[in-house]
């Protein structure tokens, strides 16, 4: 048998989990690469790979603790917390981090020029397979044991996004107020929302790479980008919690649009500046590659932040003066 049962407070051993579902595999096969990934890149040798290291060390922790969860059927213990969710958000975020991460590592070692090259790109291509299989959990939240159908994947999906929206739109509505409520449909329904969360891992790409700050315009350029991340995140919790919707009284187009617009300026000197000084071939310190590529990402959040502006402007064209 592989489950016992009448375990203390109804905790119970599966085994099955980790030998007959795809999730479970997948867990097993996340805990390996983080393993590979640790041991290729440590101690780190440059900056990018510190974040590497954080990155990996935090998603190899937390899918110990999700295989703990499973393996001790601990889901049935504690019902009432919405499991799925908390799953599909733990490895949504953790495949984010690992895409800036194994981009980051790839970026600064891919010049195979100094001792360490070899393993380290490894522990680069390991996080690259290992964030492809994250994603795929991300896609399957709540298989527990076999296998799903394509209605009850249909059916969980819509009860974690759409279906959780529009209850509370409901309830709104019968309660006649204006509060702040959560919505994640704005992320993957709308351009605007889908490019705040490209401008974020843009954000995290840019600091990854150029820190520590080797040159004054490095600064600069991690200045602007701290300051635009931080903006970001707050636009962020802003769609997420409809914070627009709830407060009155301001323009929000307009205070959209200035934002994106100033963060593009910035972003557009601060990308111009990093490439000017890390560009010439005479740099020859070990971090130019990663330097580059922090000024290209930053000529990519460019783009992303004006295009968010003349989608501000035309909102704000098309929504009527009161």
């Amino acid at each position: 048998m592989g489950s016992t049962s009448g375990g203390l407070w109804g905790i119970h051993i599966d085994i099955h989990h980790f030998i007959k579902t795809i999730p479970g595999i997948l867990r097993l096969v996340q805990f390996l690469f983080g393993i590979i990934c640790i041991a290729c890149s440590a101690p780190a040798q440059k900056a990018g790979t510190h974040w590497f290291l954080f990155v990996v060390v935090i998603s190899f922790l937390l899918t110990f603790l999700w295989i703990v969860v499973y393996f001790f059927t601990i889901k049935d213990v504690f019902k009432s917390l919405p499991w799925n969710m908390i799953e599909m958000g733990c490895h949504g975020v953790l495949s984010v981090l690992y895409l800036t991460a194994f981009i980051t590592q790839l970026s600064i070692w891919s010049p195979p020029v100094q001792s360490g090259a070899g393993a380290n790109l490894a522990a680069g291509s390991f996080a690259a397979d290992k964030e492809i299989r994250k994603s795929r959990l991300t896609r399957r939240p709540s298989v527990t044991s076999g296998s799903l159908s394509d209605s009850d994947l249909k059916r969980s999906f819509t009860n974690l996004t759409s279906g959780y929206d529009d209850g509370l739109v409901a309830n709104r509505r019968a309660s006649g107020g204006g509060g702040i409520r959560l919505s994640f449909s704005k992320f993957y329904t709308t351009v605007a929302g889908m490019l705040l969360l490209v401008e974020f891992v843009f954000g995290i790409i840019c600091l990854a790479c150029a820190s520590p700050a080797q040159h004054p315009a490095t600064g600069w350029f991690l200045f602007v980008a701290a300051i635009s991340f931080i903006f970001t995140i707050l636009w962020i919790i802003n769609y997420m919690f409809n914070v627009m919707e709830s407060v009155s009284g301001v323009n929000w187009n307009t205070v959209e649009l200035v934002s994106f617009a100033i963060l593009a300026v910035l972003y557009f000197t601060a990308a111009t500046a990093q490439l000017g000084v890390w560009g010439p071939a005479s740099s020859k310190l070990a971090s130019r590659s990663a330097n580059l590529a922090a000024g290209s990402f930053g000529v990519f959040n460019t783009i992303a932040y004006a295009t968010s502006a003349f989608l501000a402007f035309l909102e704000t064209r098309s929504t009527p003066q009161v």
